[in-house]
């Protein structure tokens, strides 16, 4: 029989989250997240306790949905105790030591599933790898402020030119950076600008920040 301190550090990584109360309506007929299933169908010995797995994780999910008259500690203890039981009386029809544990881990989560009216365990949310930032804009950004920033009838050396575009191009970049990674604009640095300079400081961060 799995200790109950043996199970908590086992399942660490299906374990649900603290809740108070039952607090959803928890559809019994289907006990677990997609992340369990998947847990428990990564072992090719699952497919021999299907059928009869599947309806003790409903009869789990169902007990601990009707436990509504007890705090989360006792819920999530009665849960532990329901994953001991199962798994001292039950063929596993395998002899992967994770496989059992993820059966194990699978009967705690439908009883604290059906407890706490959500889908146990939480399925992780990865986000998309994030493609580097895109600096091209800042080129034709910088262009556009240093023709903004000539008066009229006044022409500029190529020497000039150059000087300018390496100084507003660094400002471009570091509004880019800015609004790429999220963070706020620098009224400070906005303070010291020119018009021309700060609607290309703007249109940069808001170009980062749609990347």
């Amino acid at each position: 029989m799995i200790t109950r301190l043996i199970f908590i550090a086992a399942m660490a990584a299906l374990t649900a989250p603290t809740y108070a109360a039952a607090i959803g309506n928890k559809d019994c007929s289907h006990p677990l997240s997609a992340s369990g299933l998947h847990a428990l169908e990564s072992s090719p010995d699952y497919a021999a306790v299907k059928t009869e797995f599947t309806k003790a994780l409903i009869a789990a999910c169902k007990e601990g949905k009707s436990r509504d008259d007890i705090g989360f500690p006792a819920a999530d203890e009665l849960a532990g105790k329901a994953a001991d039981h199962y798994v001292s009386t039950h063929d596993p029809k395998t002899t992967d030591p994770k496989a059992i544990r993820n059966q194990a881990g699978a009967i705690y989560n439908a009883w604290l599933g059906g407890y706490t009216g959500f889908d146990l365990p939480e399925d992780s949310k990865k986000k998309p790898a994030r493609q580097p930032m895109n600096t091209a804009a800042c080129e034709q950004l910088t262009k556009d402020a240093i023709q903004a920033s000539i008066p009229p009838n006044v022409t500029i050396t190529l020497e000039q030119y150059k000087k300018s575009a390496g100084q507003l191009g660094m400002i471009c970049m570091i509004a880019l950076q800015q609004g790429y990674d999220g963070k706020p604009r620098n009224n400070e640095l906005l303070g010291s600008l020119s018009p021309e300079v700060t609607e290309m400081f703007n249109r940069a961060y808001d170009a980062g920040a749609a990347q």
